[in-house]
C-alpha cells in the first residue's frame, strides 16, 4: 500500500499523475480550486436528461466541495451538493432559495457518497493529489485506488488507466444512491 500522510512524501507514481493532470507546485498557496461545468444530468436511469450549468469550489487540503447547478425550465432549479468536514448535504431548491427536497436522513450514506464523489473527481483538482495528505493511495494492476478514512468509515474509488497511461474510468461500485426514494 502506498500511503501518504503529512510526515512522508508521495510515491513517485502519485506525484507523476498529479503533474500530468496539471497540479501546481507543492508549495502553492492555493487552498481551493474553482470549476465551471455544463452538461446533462438525470435523477435516475428512467428519468429524462436535463441540461445544467454548475460552479464548484473544491478544497485541495481536505475532502470538501460546494457544487451548485442550475437546471430545469428557465434554470429555476438549483441543486446543491456539499461536503465540509462532517457536514454533507444534497438539496434541491426552487430559484436557489425555496427548499424542494433536503438531504437524505441517512447521514452515513450521504457522507460516504459525498466523500466518494470528492475522490472520483480528484483528477479535475490535481492540486488535491499533492496537497491533501488525508488521502491514502494503493497501486492496482491497471491503476490506483484512492481512499479517505473518516468518522463515518473508510471510503475508496478506483482510478483505472488505459494503455497510454491516461485515465480511462473512475469507479466506485458501492457508492450509495437514492433508489425508489430510499
Amino acid at each position: 500500500m502506498m500511503s501518504a500522510n503529512p510526515s512522508t512524501s508521495l510515491p513517485p507514481e502519485i506525484t507523476e499523475l498529479a503533474i500530468r493532470l496539471g497540479a501546481a507546485a507543492a508549495d502553492s498557496a492555493r487552498a481551493r480550486v474553482h470549476l465551471a461545468r455544463s452538461g446533462e444530468m438525470r435523477e435516475g436511469p428512467e428519468k429524462r436528461w436535463m441540461r445544467f450549468t454548475a460552479t464548484e469550489t473544491v478544497d485541495v487540503t481536505a475532502p470538501g466541495f460546494d457544487w451548485r447547478a442550475k437546471t430545469g425550465p428557465l434554470s429555476c432549479l438549483t441543486v446543491v451538493d456539499r461536503l465540509s468536514g462532517e457536514d454533507a448535504r444534497s438539496e434541491l431548491r426552487l430559484f436557489g432559495l425555496l427548499p424542494l427536497s433536503g438531504s437524505p436522513p441517512d447521514r452515513t450514506a450521504l457522507h460516504k457518497g459525498q466523500i466518494m464523489r470528492y475522490l472520483a473527481e480528484i483528477p479535475w483538482s490535481p492540486d488535491a493529489i499533492v496537497r491533501n495528505r488525508t488521502l491514502e493511495w494503493t497501486g492496482l494492476s491497471n491503476g490506483l485506488r484512492v481512499s479517505h478514512p473518516s468518522v463515518f468509515g473508510r471510503f475508496s474509488v478506483d482510478i483505472e488507466f488505459d494503455a497510454d497511461g491516461r485515465i480511462d474510468q473512475v469507479s466506485a461500485p458501492d457508492r450509495p444512491r437514492l433508489k425508489n426514494g430510499r
